[in-house]
């Protein structure tokens, strides 16, 4: 994938329509350089990971579950029985 789909593709998943408009008016008219996609590039990168972030924050709040647990927070033998299960 290019570096020009990677931008659109956040720039939609962010739902930013006015600016996924505006960079491609700008890639069609040849108006922007690599290096400024690549900066654009990092920072939606950014931007994507905090969503994402932030939707998970948001589904442990709804479920209403008193803290999050990771497998790391388990006891070592639950983590066996969790090895040996896969």
């Amino acid at each position: 994938m290019t570096m020009i789909n990677e931008v659109l593709d956040k720039l939609a998943y962010l739902k930013l329509k006015s600016a996924h408009s505006y960079l491609k008016e700008l890639h069609i008219n040849d108006n922007i350089s690599t290096t400024e996609l690549k900066g654009l590039d990092k920072v939606l990168s950014k931007e994507v990971q905090a969503k994402e972030e932030n939707n998970r924050l948001y589904n442990v709040k709804v479920a209403a579950f008193p803290f999050i647990k990771t497998l790391d927070d388990y006891k070592v033998t639950e983590k066996v029985l969790i090895q040996n299960f896969r």
